[in-house]
């Protein structure tokens, strides 16, 4: 069922009348899980705030054990635990502890409301997920904070527990927070581990923790609450997971896995050590890709090639578990992207979405493979809007770009950004915007975060990169080498840059251009603000040629420029 149809679509939300429908069950779903949420104190040294939430009568209080052990390494007999609303603080005894789930049972005692437990089946990717946690230590004030997201997927953990992504927000006070469905139902605690690839929370869920506990009778007989079947009631909420859920079948049919192995005696590359899985290649060596045409190329992020040399041997494994050898057929540095070729034929090619459906405050999806974690049954899905769309002008020019804060990190950089249909929003594409300069990939010294937004670079733009691509070319920034202000009819050059930083002459100088001259536009683009030129620029690259006219003494001219690199 398509969410147009559900719900008037989620392009029906539009309306106030519906919007306010989601924002009620969201407002709702948070009045029924606060009252069971508590404030953890954890023991000496660290004298500081965790989360907790009844979960039986008599005070009954799941949390996360690891982060309650003291100094000797062990759990303490008795933990203070504060209420919500009159923020009553008891000695809660903790009654049983569980390693792999990372989860202990105390005992509060008192008539706190305990939270419903949620069907199994409601953490479904897309659906929605509210977390209610302690965010840096105001679980005091008895006010627990509130962070929406949706189930992203799931994966397995330490001794083959199973959890649930989420890309709700979460800071070490959110630690034991529930995780709680569109109906204010418990899906799970969030434990002391946020993913290594960006920013996914992950959550142990109830029927986890209720079988870890099932060889203890007496505990286990205190939390053992299998949630009821409930009736679908027909709820955004639902409906909206359902559609998140088809998104994600139709994208990850396109969706690939890329890996490298490492050159002999190659180095990693720099920013913080990347995290290891045990028998498989480190971080850096593993990401997402996408099909781009059926007869077997391939696109992924630039360094998983080895950039800047480009010379690993790669591998592809498609979605049916089918692996093919790749070569490097060419890289984009503008772009940070790489072409691969295997020798497949038939692959299956995401539909491009038209420029019209990529309005800011269009629903967007984000689909990738967690390098990190090779248990993954199906990609996390991550949800938001397109924010902005054109050229960054500010930041880097190479393509209009489509912005989204759906989470994108080391995992789903070089996967899909889909629409609601499914359709291809754009790949996504390693970015640092902690810089001022935004570089869309490590540098020296720098780390490759996404500080809350990501970037994806639009279908017909992708398009024309892959075509060059193909011819084997390694796509550089391109440079004129002036500088312009705004005037009218066109820019006003103030600078003509005689040299590059390599000390060769610029395009700019070689074509004759000189201070004063009114440049009317580059390569056909029409020129009227300094960032018309840095666009027209950024989309070609060095050894292209562009027209440019431009008007000296009265007289219209035009020369064509051999662009170098800056």
């Amino acid at each position: 069922m398509r969410l147009a149809a559900a719900l008037c679509g989620v392009a029906g939300l539009a309306a106030a009348g519906e919007l306010r429908n989601a924002e009620e069950i969201v407002v709702k779903a948070v009045a029924a899980a606060r009252p069971s949420v508590v404030t953890v104190i954890t023991p000496e040294p660290k004298d500081v705030d965790q989360t907790g939430v009844v979960v039986a009568p008599g005070g009954i209080v799941l949390t996360i054990r690891s982060t309650m052990l003291g100094p000797d390494g062990r759990l303490p007999s008795q933990v203070p635990v504060r209420f919500p609303g009159s923020g009553d603080t008891v000695l809660a005894t903790v009654l049983a502890s569980h390693e792999a789930s990372d989860t202990a049972v105390l005992q509060a005692g008192g008539s706190a409301k305990y939270l419903r437990i949620a069907p199994a089946d409601s953490a479904k990717p897309g659906a929605f997920a509210i977390l209610l946690g302690n965010a840096f230590g105001q679980g005091r004030e008895s006010t627990p904070t509130v962070a929406l997201g949706t189930v992203s997927g799931l994966v397995r953990t330490r001794a083959g527990v199973e959890a649930i992504l989420a890309s709700c927000l979460v800071n070490p006070g959110s630690i034991g927070a529930p995780l709680v469905d569109g109906e204010g139902e418990l899906l799970g605690l969030v434990t002391s581990r946020v993913t290594d690839d960006g920013g996914q929370s992950v959550v142990v869920p109830y029927e986890s923790i209720r079988r870890a506990y099932a060889s203890n009778p007496a505990v286990g007989k205190l939390i053992d609450r299998p949630a009821p079947a409930r009736a679908s009631r027909g709820h955004i909420a639902e409906q909206f997971a359902e559609v998140a859920a088809d998104v994600l079948e139709r994208g990850r049919t396109a969706l690939v896995g890329v890996r490298a192995a490492a050159a002999e005696g190659e180095t990693p590359p720099p920013g913080p050590s990347p995290v290891l899985v045990p028998g498989k290649l480190p971080a850096w060596d593993r990401s997402s890709g996408l099909v781009v045409s059926a007869d077997g190329y391939v696109v992924c992020p630039l360094r998983v090639t080895g950039w800047p040399n480009a010379e690993r041997a790669m591998t592809v494994d498609l979605p049916g578990g089918a692996a093919h050898a790749a070569r490097i057929v060419g890289t984009d540095e503008r772009t940070r992207l790489a072409l691969l070729k295997i020798d497949a034929a038939g692959l299956p090619v995401l539909r491009g979405a038209p420029p019209e459906a990529r309005r800011p405050g269009t629903l967007a999806f984000a689909i990738g493979f967690p390098h990190m974690d090779p248990g993954i049954a199906t990609p996390p899905l991550t949800c938001g809007v397109v924010s902005r769309t054109g050229a960054l002008a500010s930041l880097h020019a190479a393509f209009d770009a489509v912005q989204t804060d759906a989470a994108v990190n080391g995992g789903n950089r070089g996967g899909p950004l889909l629409d609601l249909d499914g359709r291809l929003l754009g790949v996504l594409l390693d970015v640092n915007d902690t810089e001022p300069q935004g570089y869309f990939t490590r540098g020296p010294g720098r780390y490759a975060g996404n500080a809350g937004l990501g970037f994806a670079v639009p279908p017909e733009r992708l398009a024309e990169i892959v075509e060059k691509l193909k011819k084997g070319i390694a796509l550089k920034a391109a440079y004129l080498g002036v500088s312009v202000e705004a005037a009218e009819g066109g820019l006003r050059i103030v600078t003509v840059s005689e040299k590059n930083q390599a000390g060769e002459p610029t395009a700019a100088a070689d074509a004759g251009l000189k201070p004063g001259d009114l440049l009317v536009s580059v390569d056909g683009v029409a020129l009227k603000k300094p960032r018309d030129l840095r666009a027209a620029i950024g989309r070609l690259a060095a050894n292209d040629v562009a027209e440019v006219v431009y008007v000296r003494d009265g007289e219209r001219k035009s020369v064509h420029a051999a662009l170098g690199s800056p």
